[in-house]
């Protein structure tokens, strides 16, 4: 499985054998895919009404609005009234030590900010944790803050957003682990909060969201998007050849 971004901004797959001509960059060049073999370990990568995702304090409005693929496939993340955090969240097991990124594509809705948490979880049982959270601005494409918590900051935090299409944005955070626990968590917030905090509250009211669509969760750096449904999937390394008259 493997997908590129087209001239028109539209995540497509594209079949064995053929160049991914990619035009996601900072100056619109397209480009060919090299990627490394890479496995995204989150299931239902497209459906966050699965029961493998914990809502907190939070709702989810299934396939409302056009996908970065185009497809109206996108979900909207809804925060509860309670005066409190909101979130939709998963836990995965990863190699001790290894680089971990997670990354999804959001959509400003009513509300405009999203914050994105990946916790290394070294009790690994939800009690002591070290955690990095990364504030991401979805109207101006822009990262606004950062901040670690727990008893030893996260090793070599990483955060990026890149612009898609039609106010697609696909953010990223990461971290090396430590070398205690294999126990991962990450969470997606809603917020109205400009700034990251170790624990954005607010009352929401039923209605107001951002669209998520997309997540993929990997040892490595976010690579291109790998759409899952019911197990992990795995994209070969990518192998480039040529042939044709040689230099003389």
């Amino acid at each position: 499985t493997a997908t590129r971004v087209n001239s028109v901004g539209l995540i497509v797959p594209v079949v064995a054998n053929l160049p991914r001509i990619n035009y996601l960059s900072s100056g619109g060049t397209p480009f060919i895919l090299d990627e490394p073999q890479t496995t995204n370990l989150n299931t239902f990568s497209e459906d966050f009404t699965n029961a493998s995702y914990s809502k907190i304090r939070s709702s989810i409005s299934s396939n409302v609005t056009l996908s970065p693929d185009g497809n109206n496939t996108s979900d909207k993340l809804i925060a509860t009234t309670d005066n409190n955090n909101h979130s939709v969240g998963k836990t995965y097991s990863n190699t001790i030590g290894s680089v971990v990124s997670f990354s999804v594509f959001v959509k400003k809705s009513e509300l405009i900010y999203c914050q994105l948490r990946i916790t290394d979880n070294v009790a690994n049982n939800g009690g002591t944790q070290n955690s990095f959270n990364a504030l991401y601005d979805l109207e101006n494409g822009v990262i606004t803050s950062t901040i670690e918590s727990g008893v030893v900051n996260s090793l070599n935090p990483f955060t990026s957003i890149k612009s898609i299409n039609n106010n697609w944005y696909r953010c990223e955070i990461g971290f090396t682990k430590s070398s205690n626990q294999a126990r991962t968590d990450v969470s997606i917030f809603t917020s109205n909060l400009s700034t990251a905090v170790s624990n954005p509250i607010y009352s929401g009211n039923n209605v107001d969201g951002i669209f998520i669509f997309g997540q993929q969760i990997e040892e490595g750096a976010a690579t291109s998007y790998i759409p899952t449904t019911t197990a992990a999937v795995t994209r070969n390394k990518d192998v480039i050849s040529k042939t044709g008259i040689s230099d003389l």
